[in-house]
């Protein structure tokens, strides 16, 4: 079941009126874009995106402070793709967020979990997010009615995938693709 709800930002008006209006609206099926440019070139191309991936909008105060951790390593193509798409995809949300990708160097074996651990310390030294999205760089939602905000519990942003057929692909397993309160996290660090 994929859970429904509305995003809001606080729209500031004249003096010390707030008023909650809805994100853009929504519209389903939303085409990944393979083919995109350098990374130099998308930073051209999202010029209100600040240094280090932060994105807000101009016009409210989100309701969502969302951190997008990324563990990375050698799959400059999917990155680029990934962020040229994400980008369009959260602004469309109306979100205050940042995107970090945590790259793992050496030769040794890819630690995903050491890379999620060190990429959720990060974001709170920096800024007061409320929610963190653990994210795998090659999947891309296609779906803009999944909204990335937290709720009380863990969940999956993905439970169906193209590469399954969009077969229902929920197991035990939170990882690679989940969205977790900040407390949360901080209870279920992973090995």
């Amino acid at each position: 079941m994929l859970w429904r709800f509305t995003l809001y930002c606080l729209h500031l008006r004249q003096g010390l009126k707030v008023t909650l209006l809805p994100c853009t609206c929504p519209v389903g099926k939303v085409p990944v874009v393979r083919e995109v440019p350098d990374l130099r070139s998308l930073e051209a191309l999202f010029p209100d995106v600040k240094p280090g991936g932060r994105w807000s909008p101009s016009h409210c105060v989100a309701r969502h402070r969302v951190a997008i951790i990324v563990p990375y390593r050698d799959r400059l193509q999917n990155l680029r793709v990934f962020l040229h798409h994400m980008h369009q995809f959260l602004r469309k949300q109306e979100l205050d967020y940042a995107i970090y990708v945590i790259e793992q160097s050496g030769q040794g074996d890819f630690n995903r979990a050491k890379l999620l651990n060190i990429g959720f310390e990060i974001p709170k030294k920096e800024y007061d997010y409320d929610c963190f999205v653990f994210h795998d760089v090659d999947l891309i939602p296609n779906y803009d009615k999944n909204i990335y905000a937290c709720r009380e519990n863990p969940y999956h942003l993905s439970i169906c995938l193209d590469a399954q057929r969009y077969k229902y692909a929920y197991d035990t397993s939170l990882l690679p693709f989940f969205c977790c309160l900040f407390e949360k996290f901080k209870r279920i660090r992973l090995p």
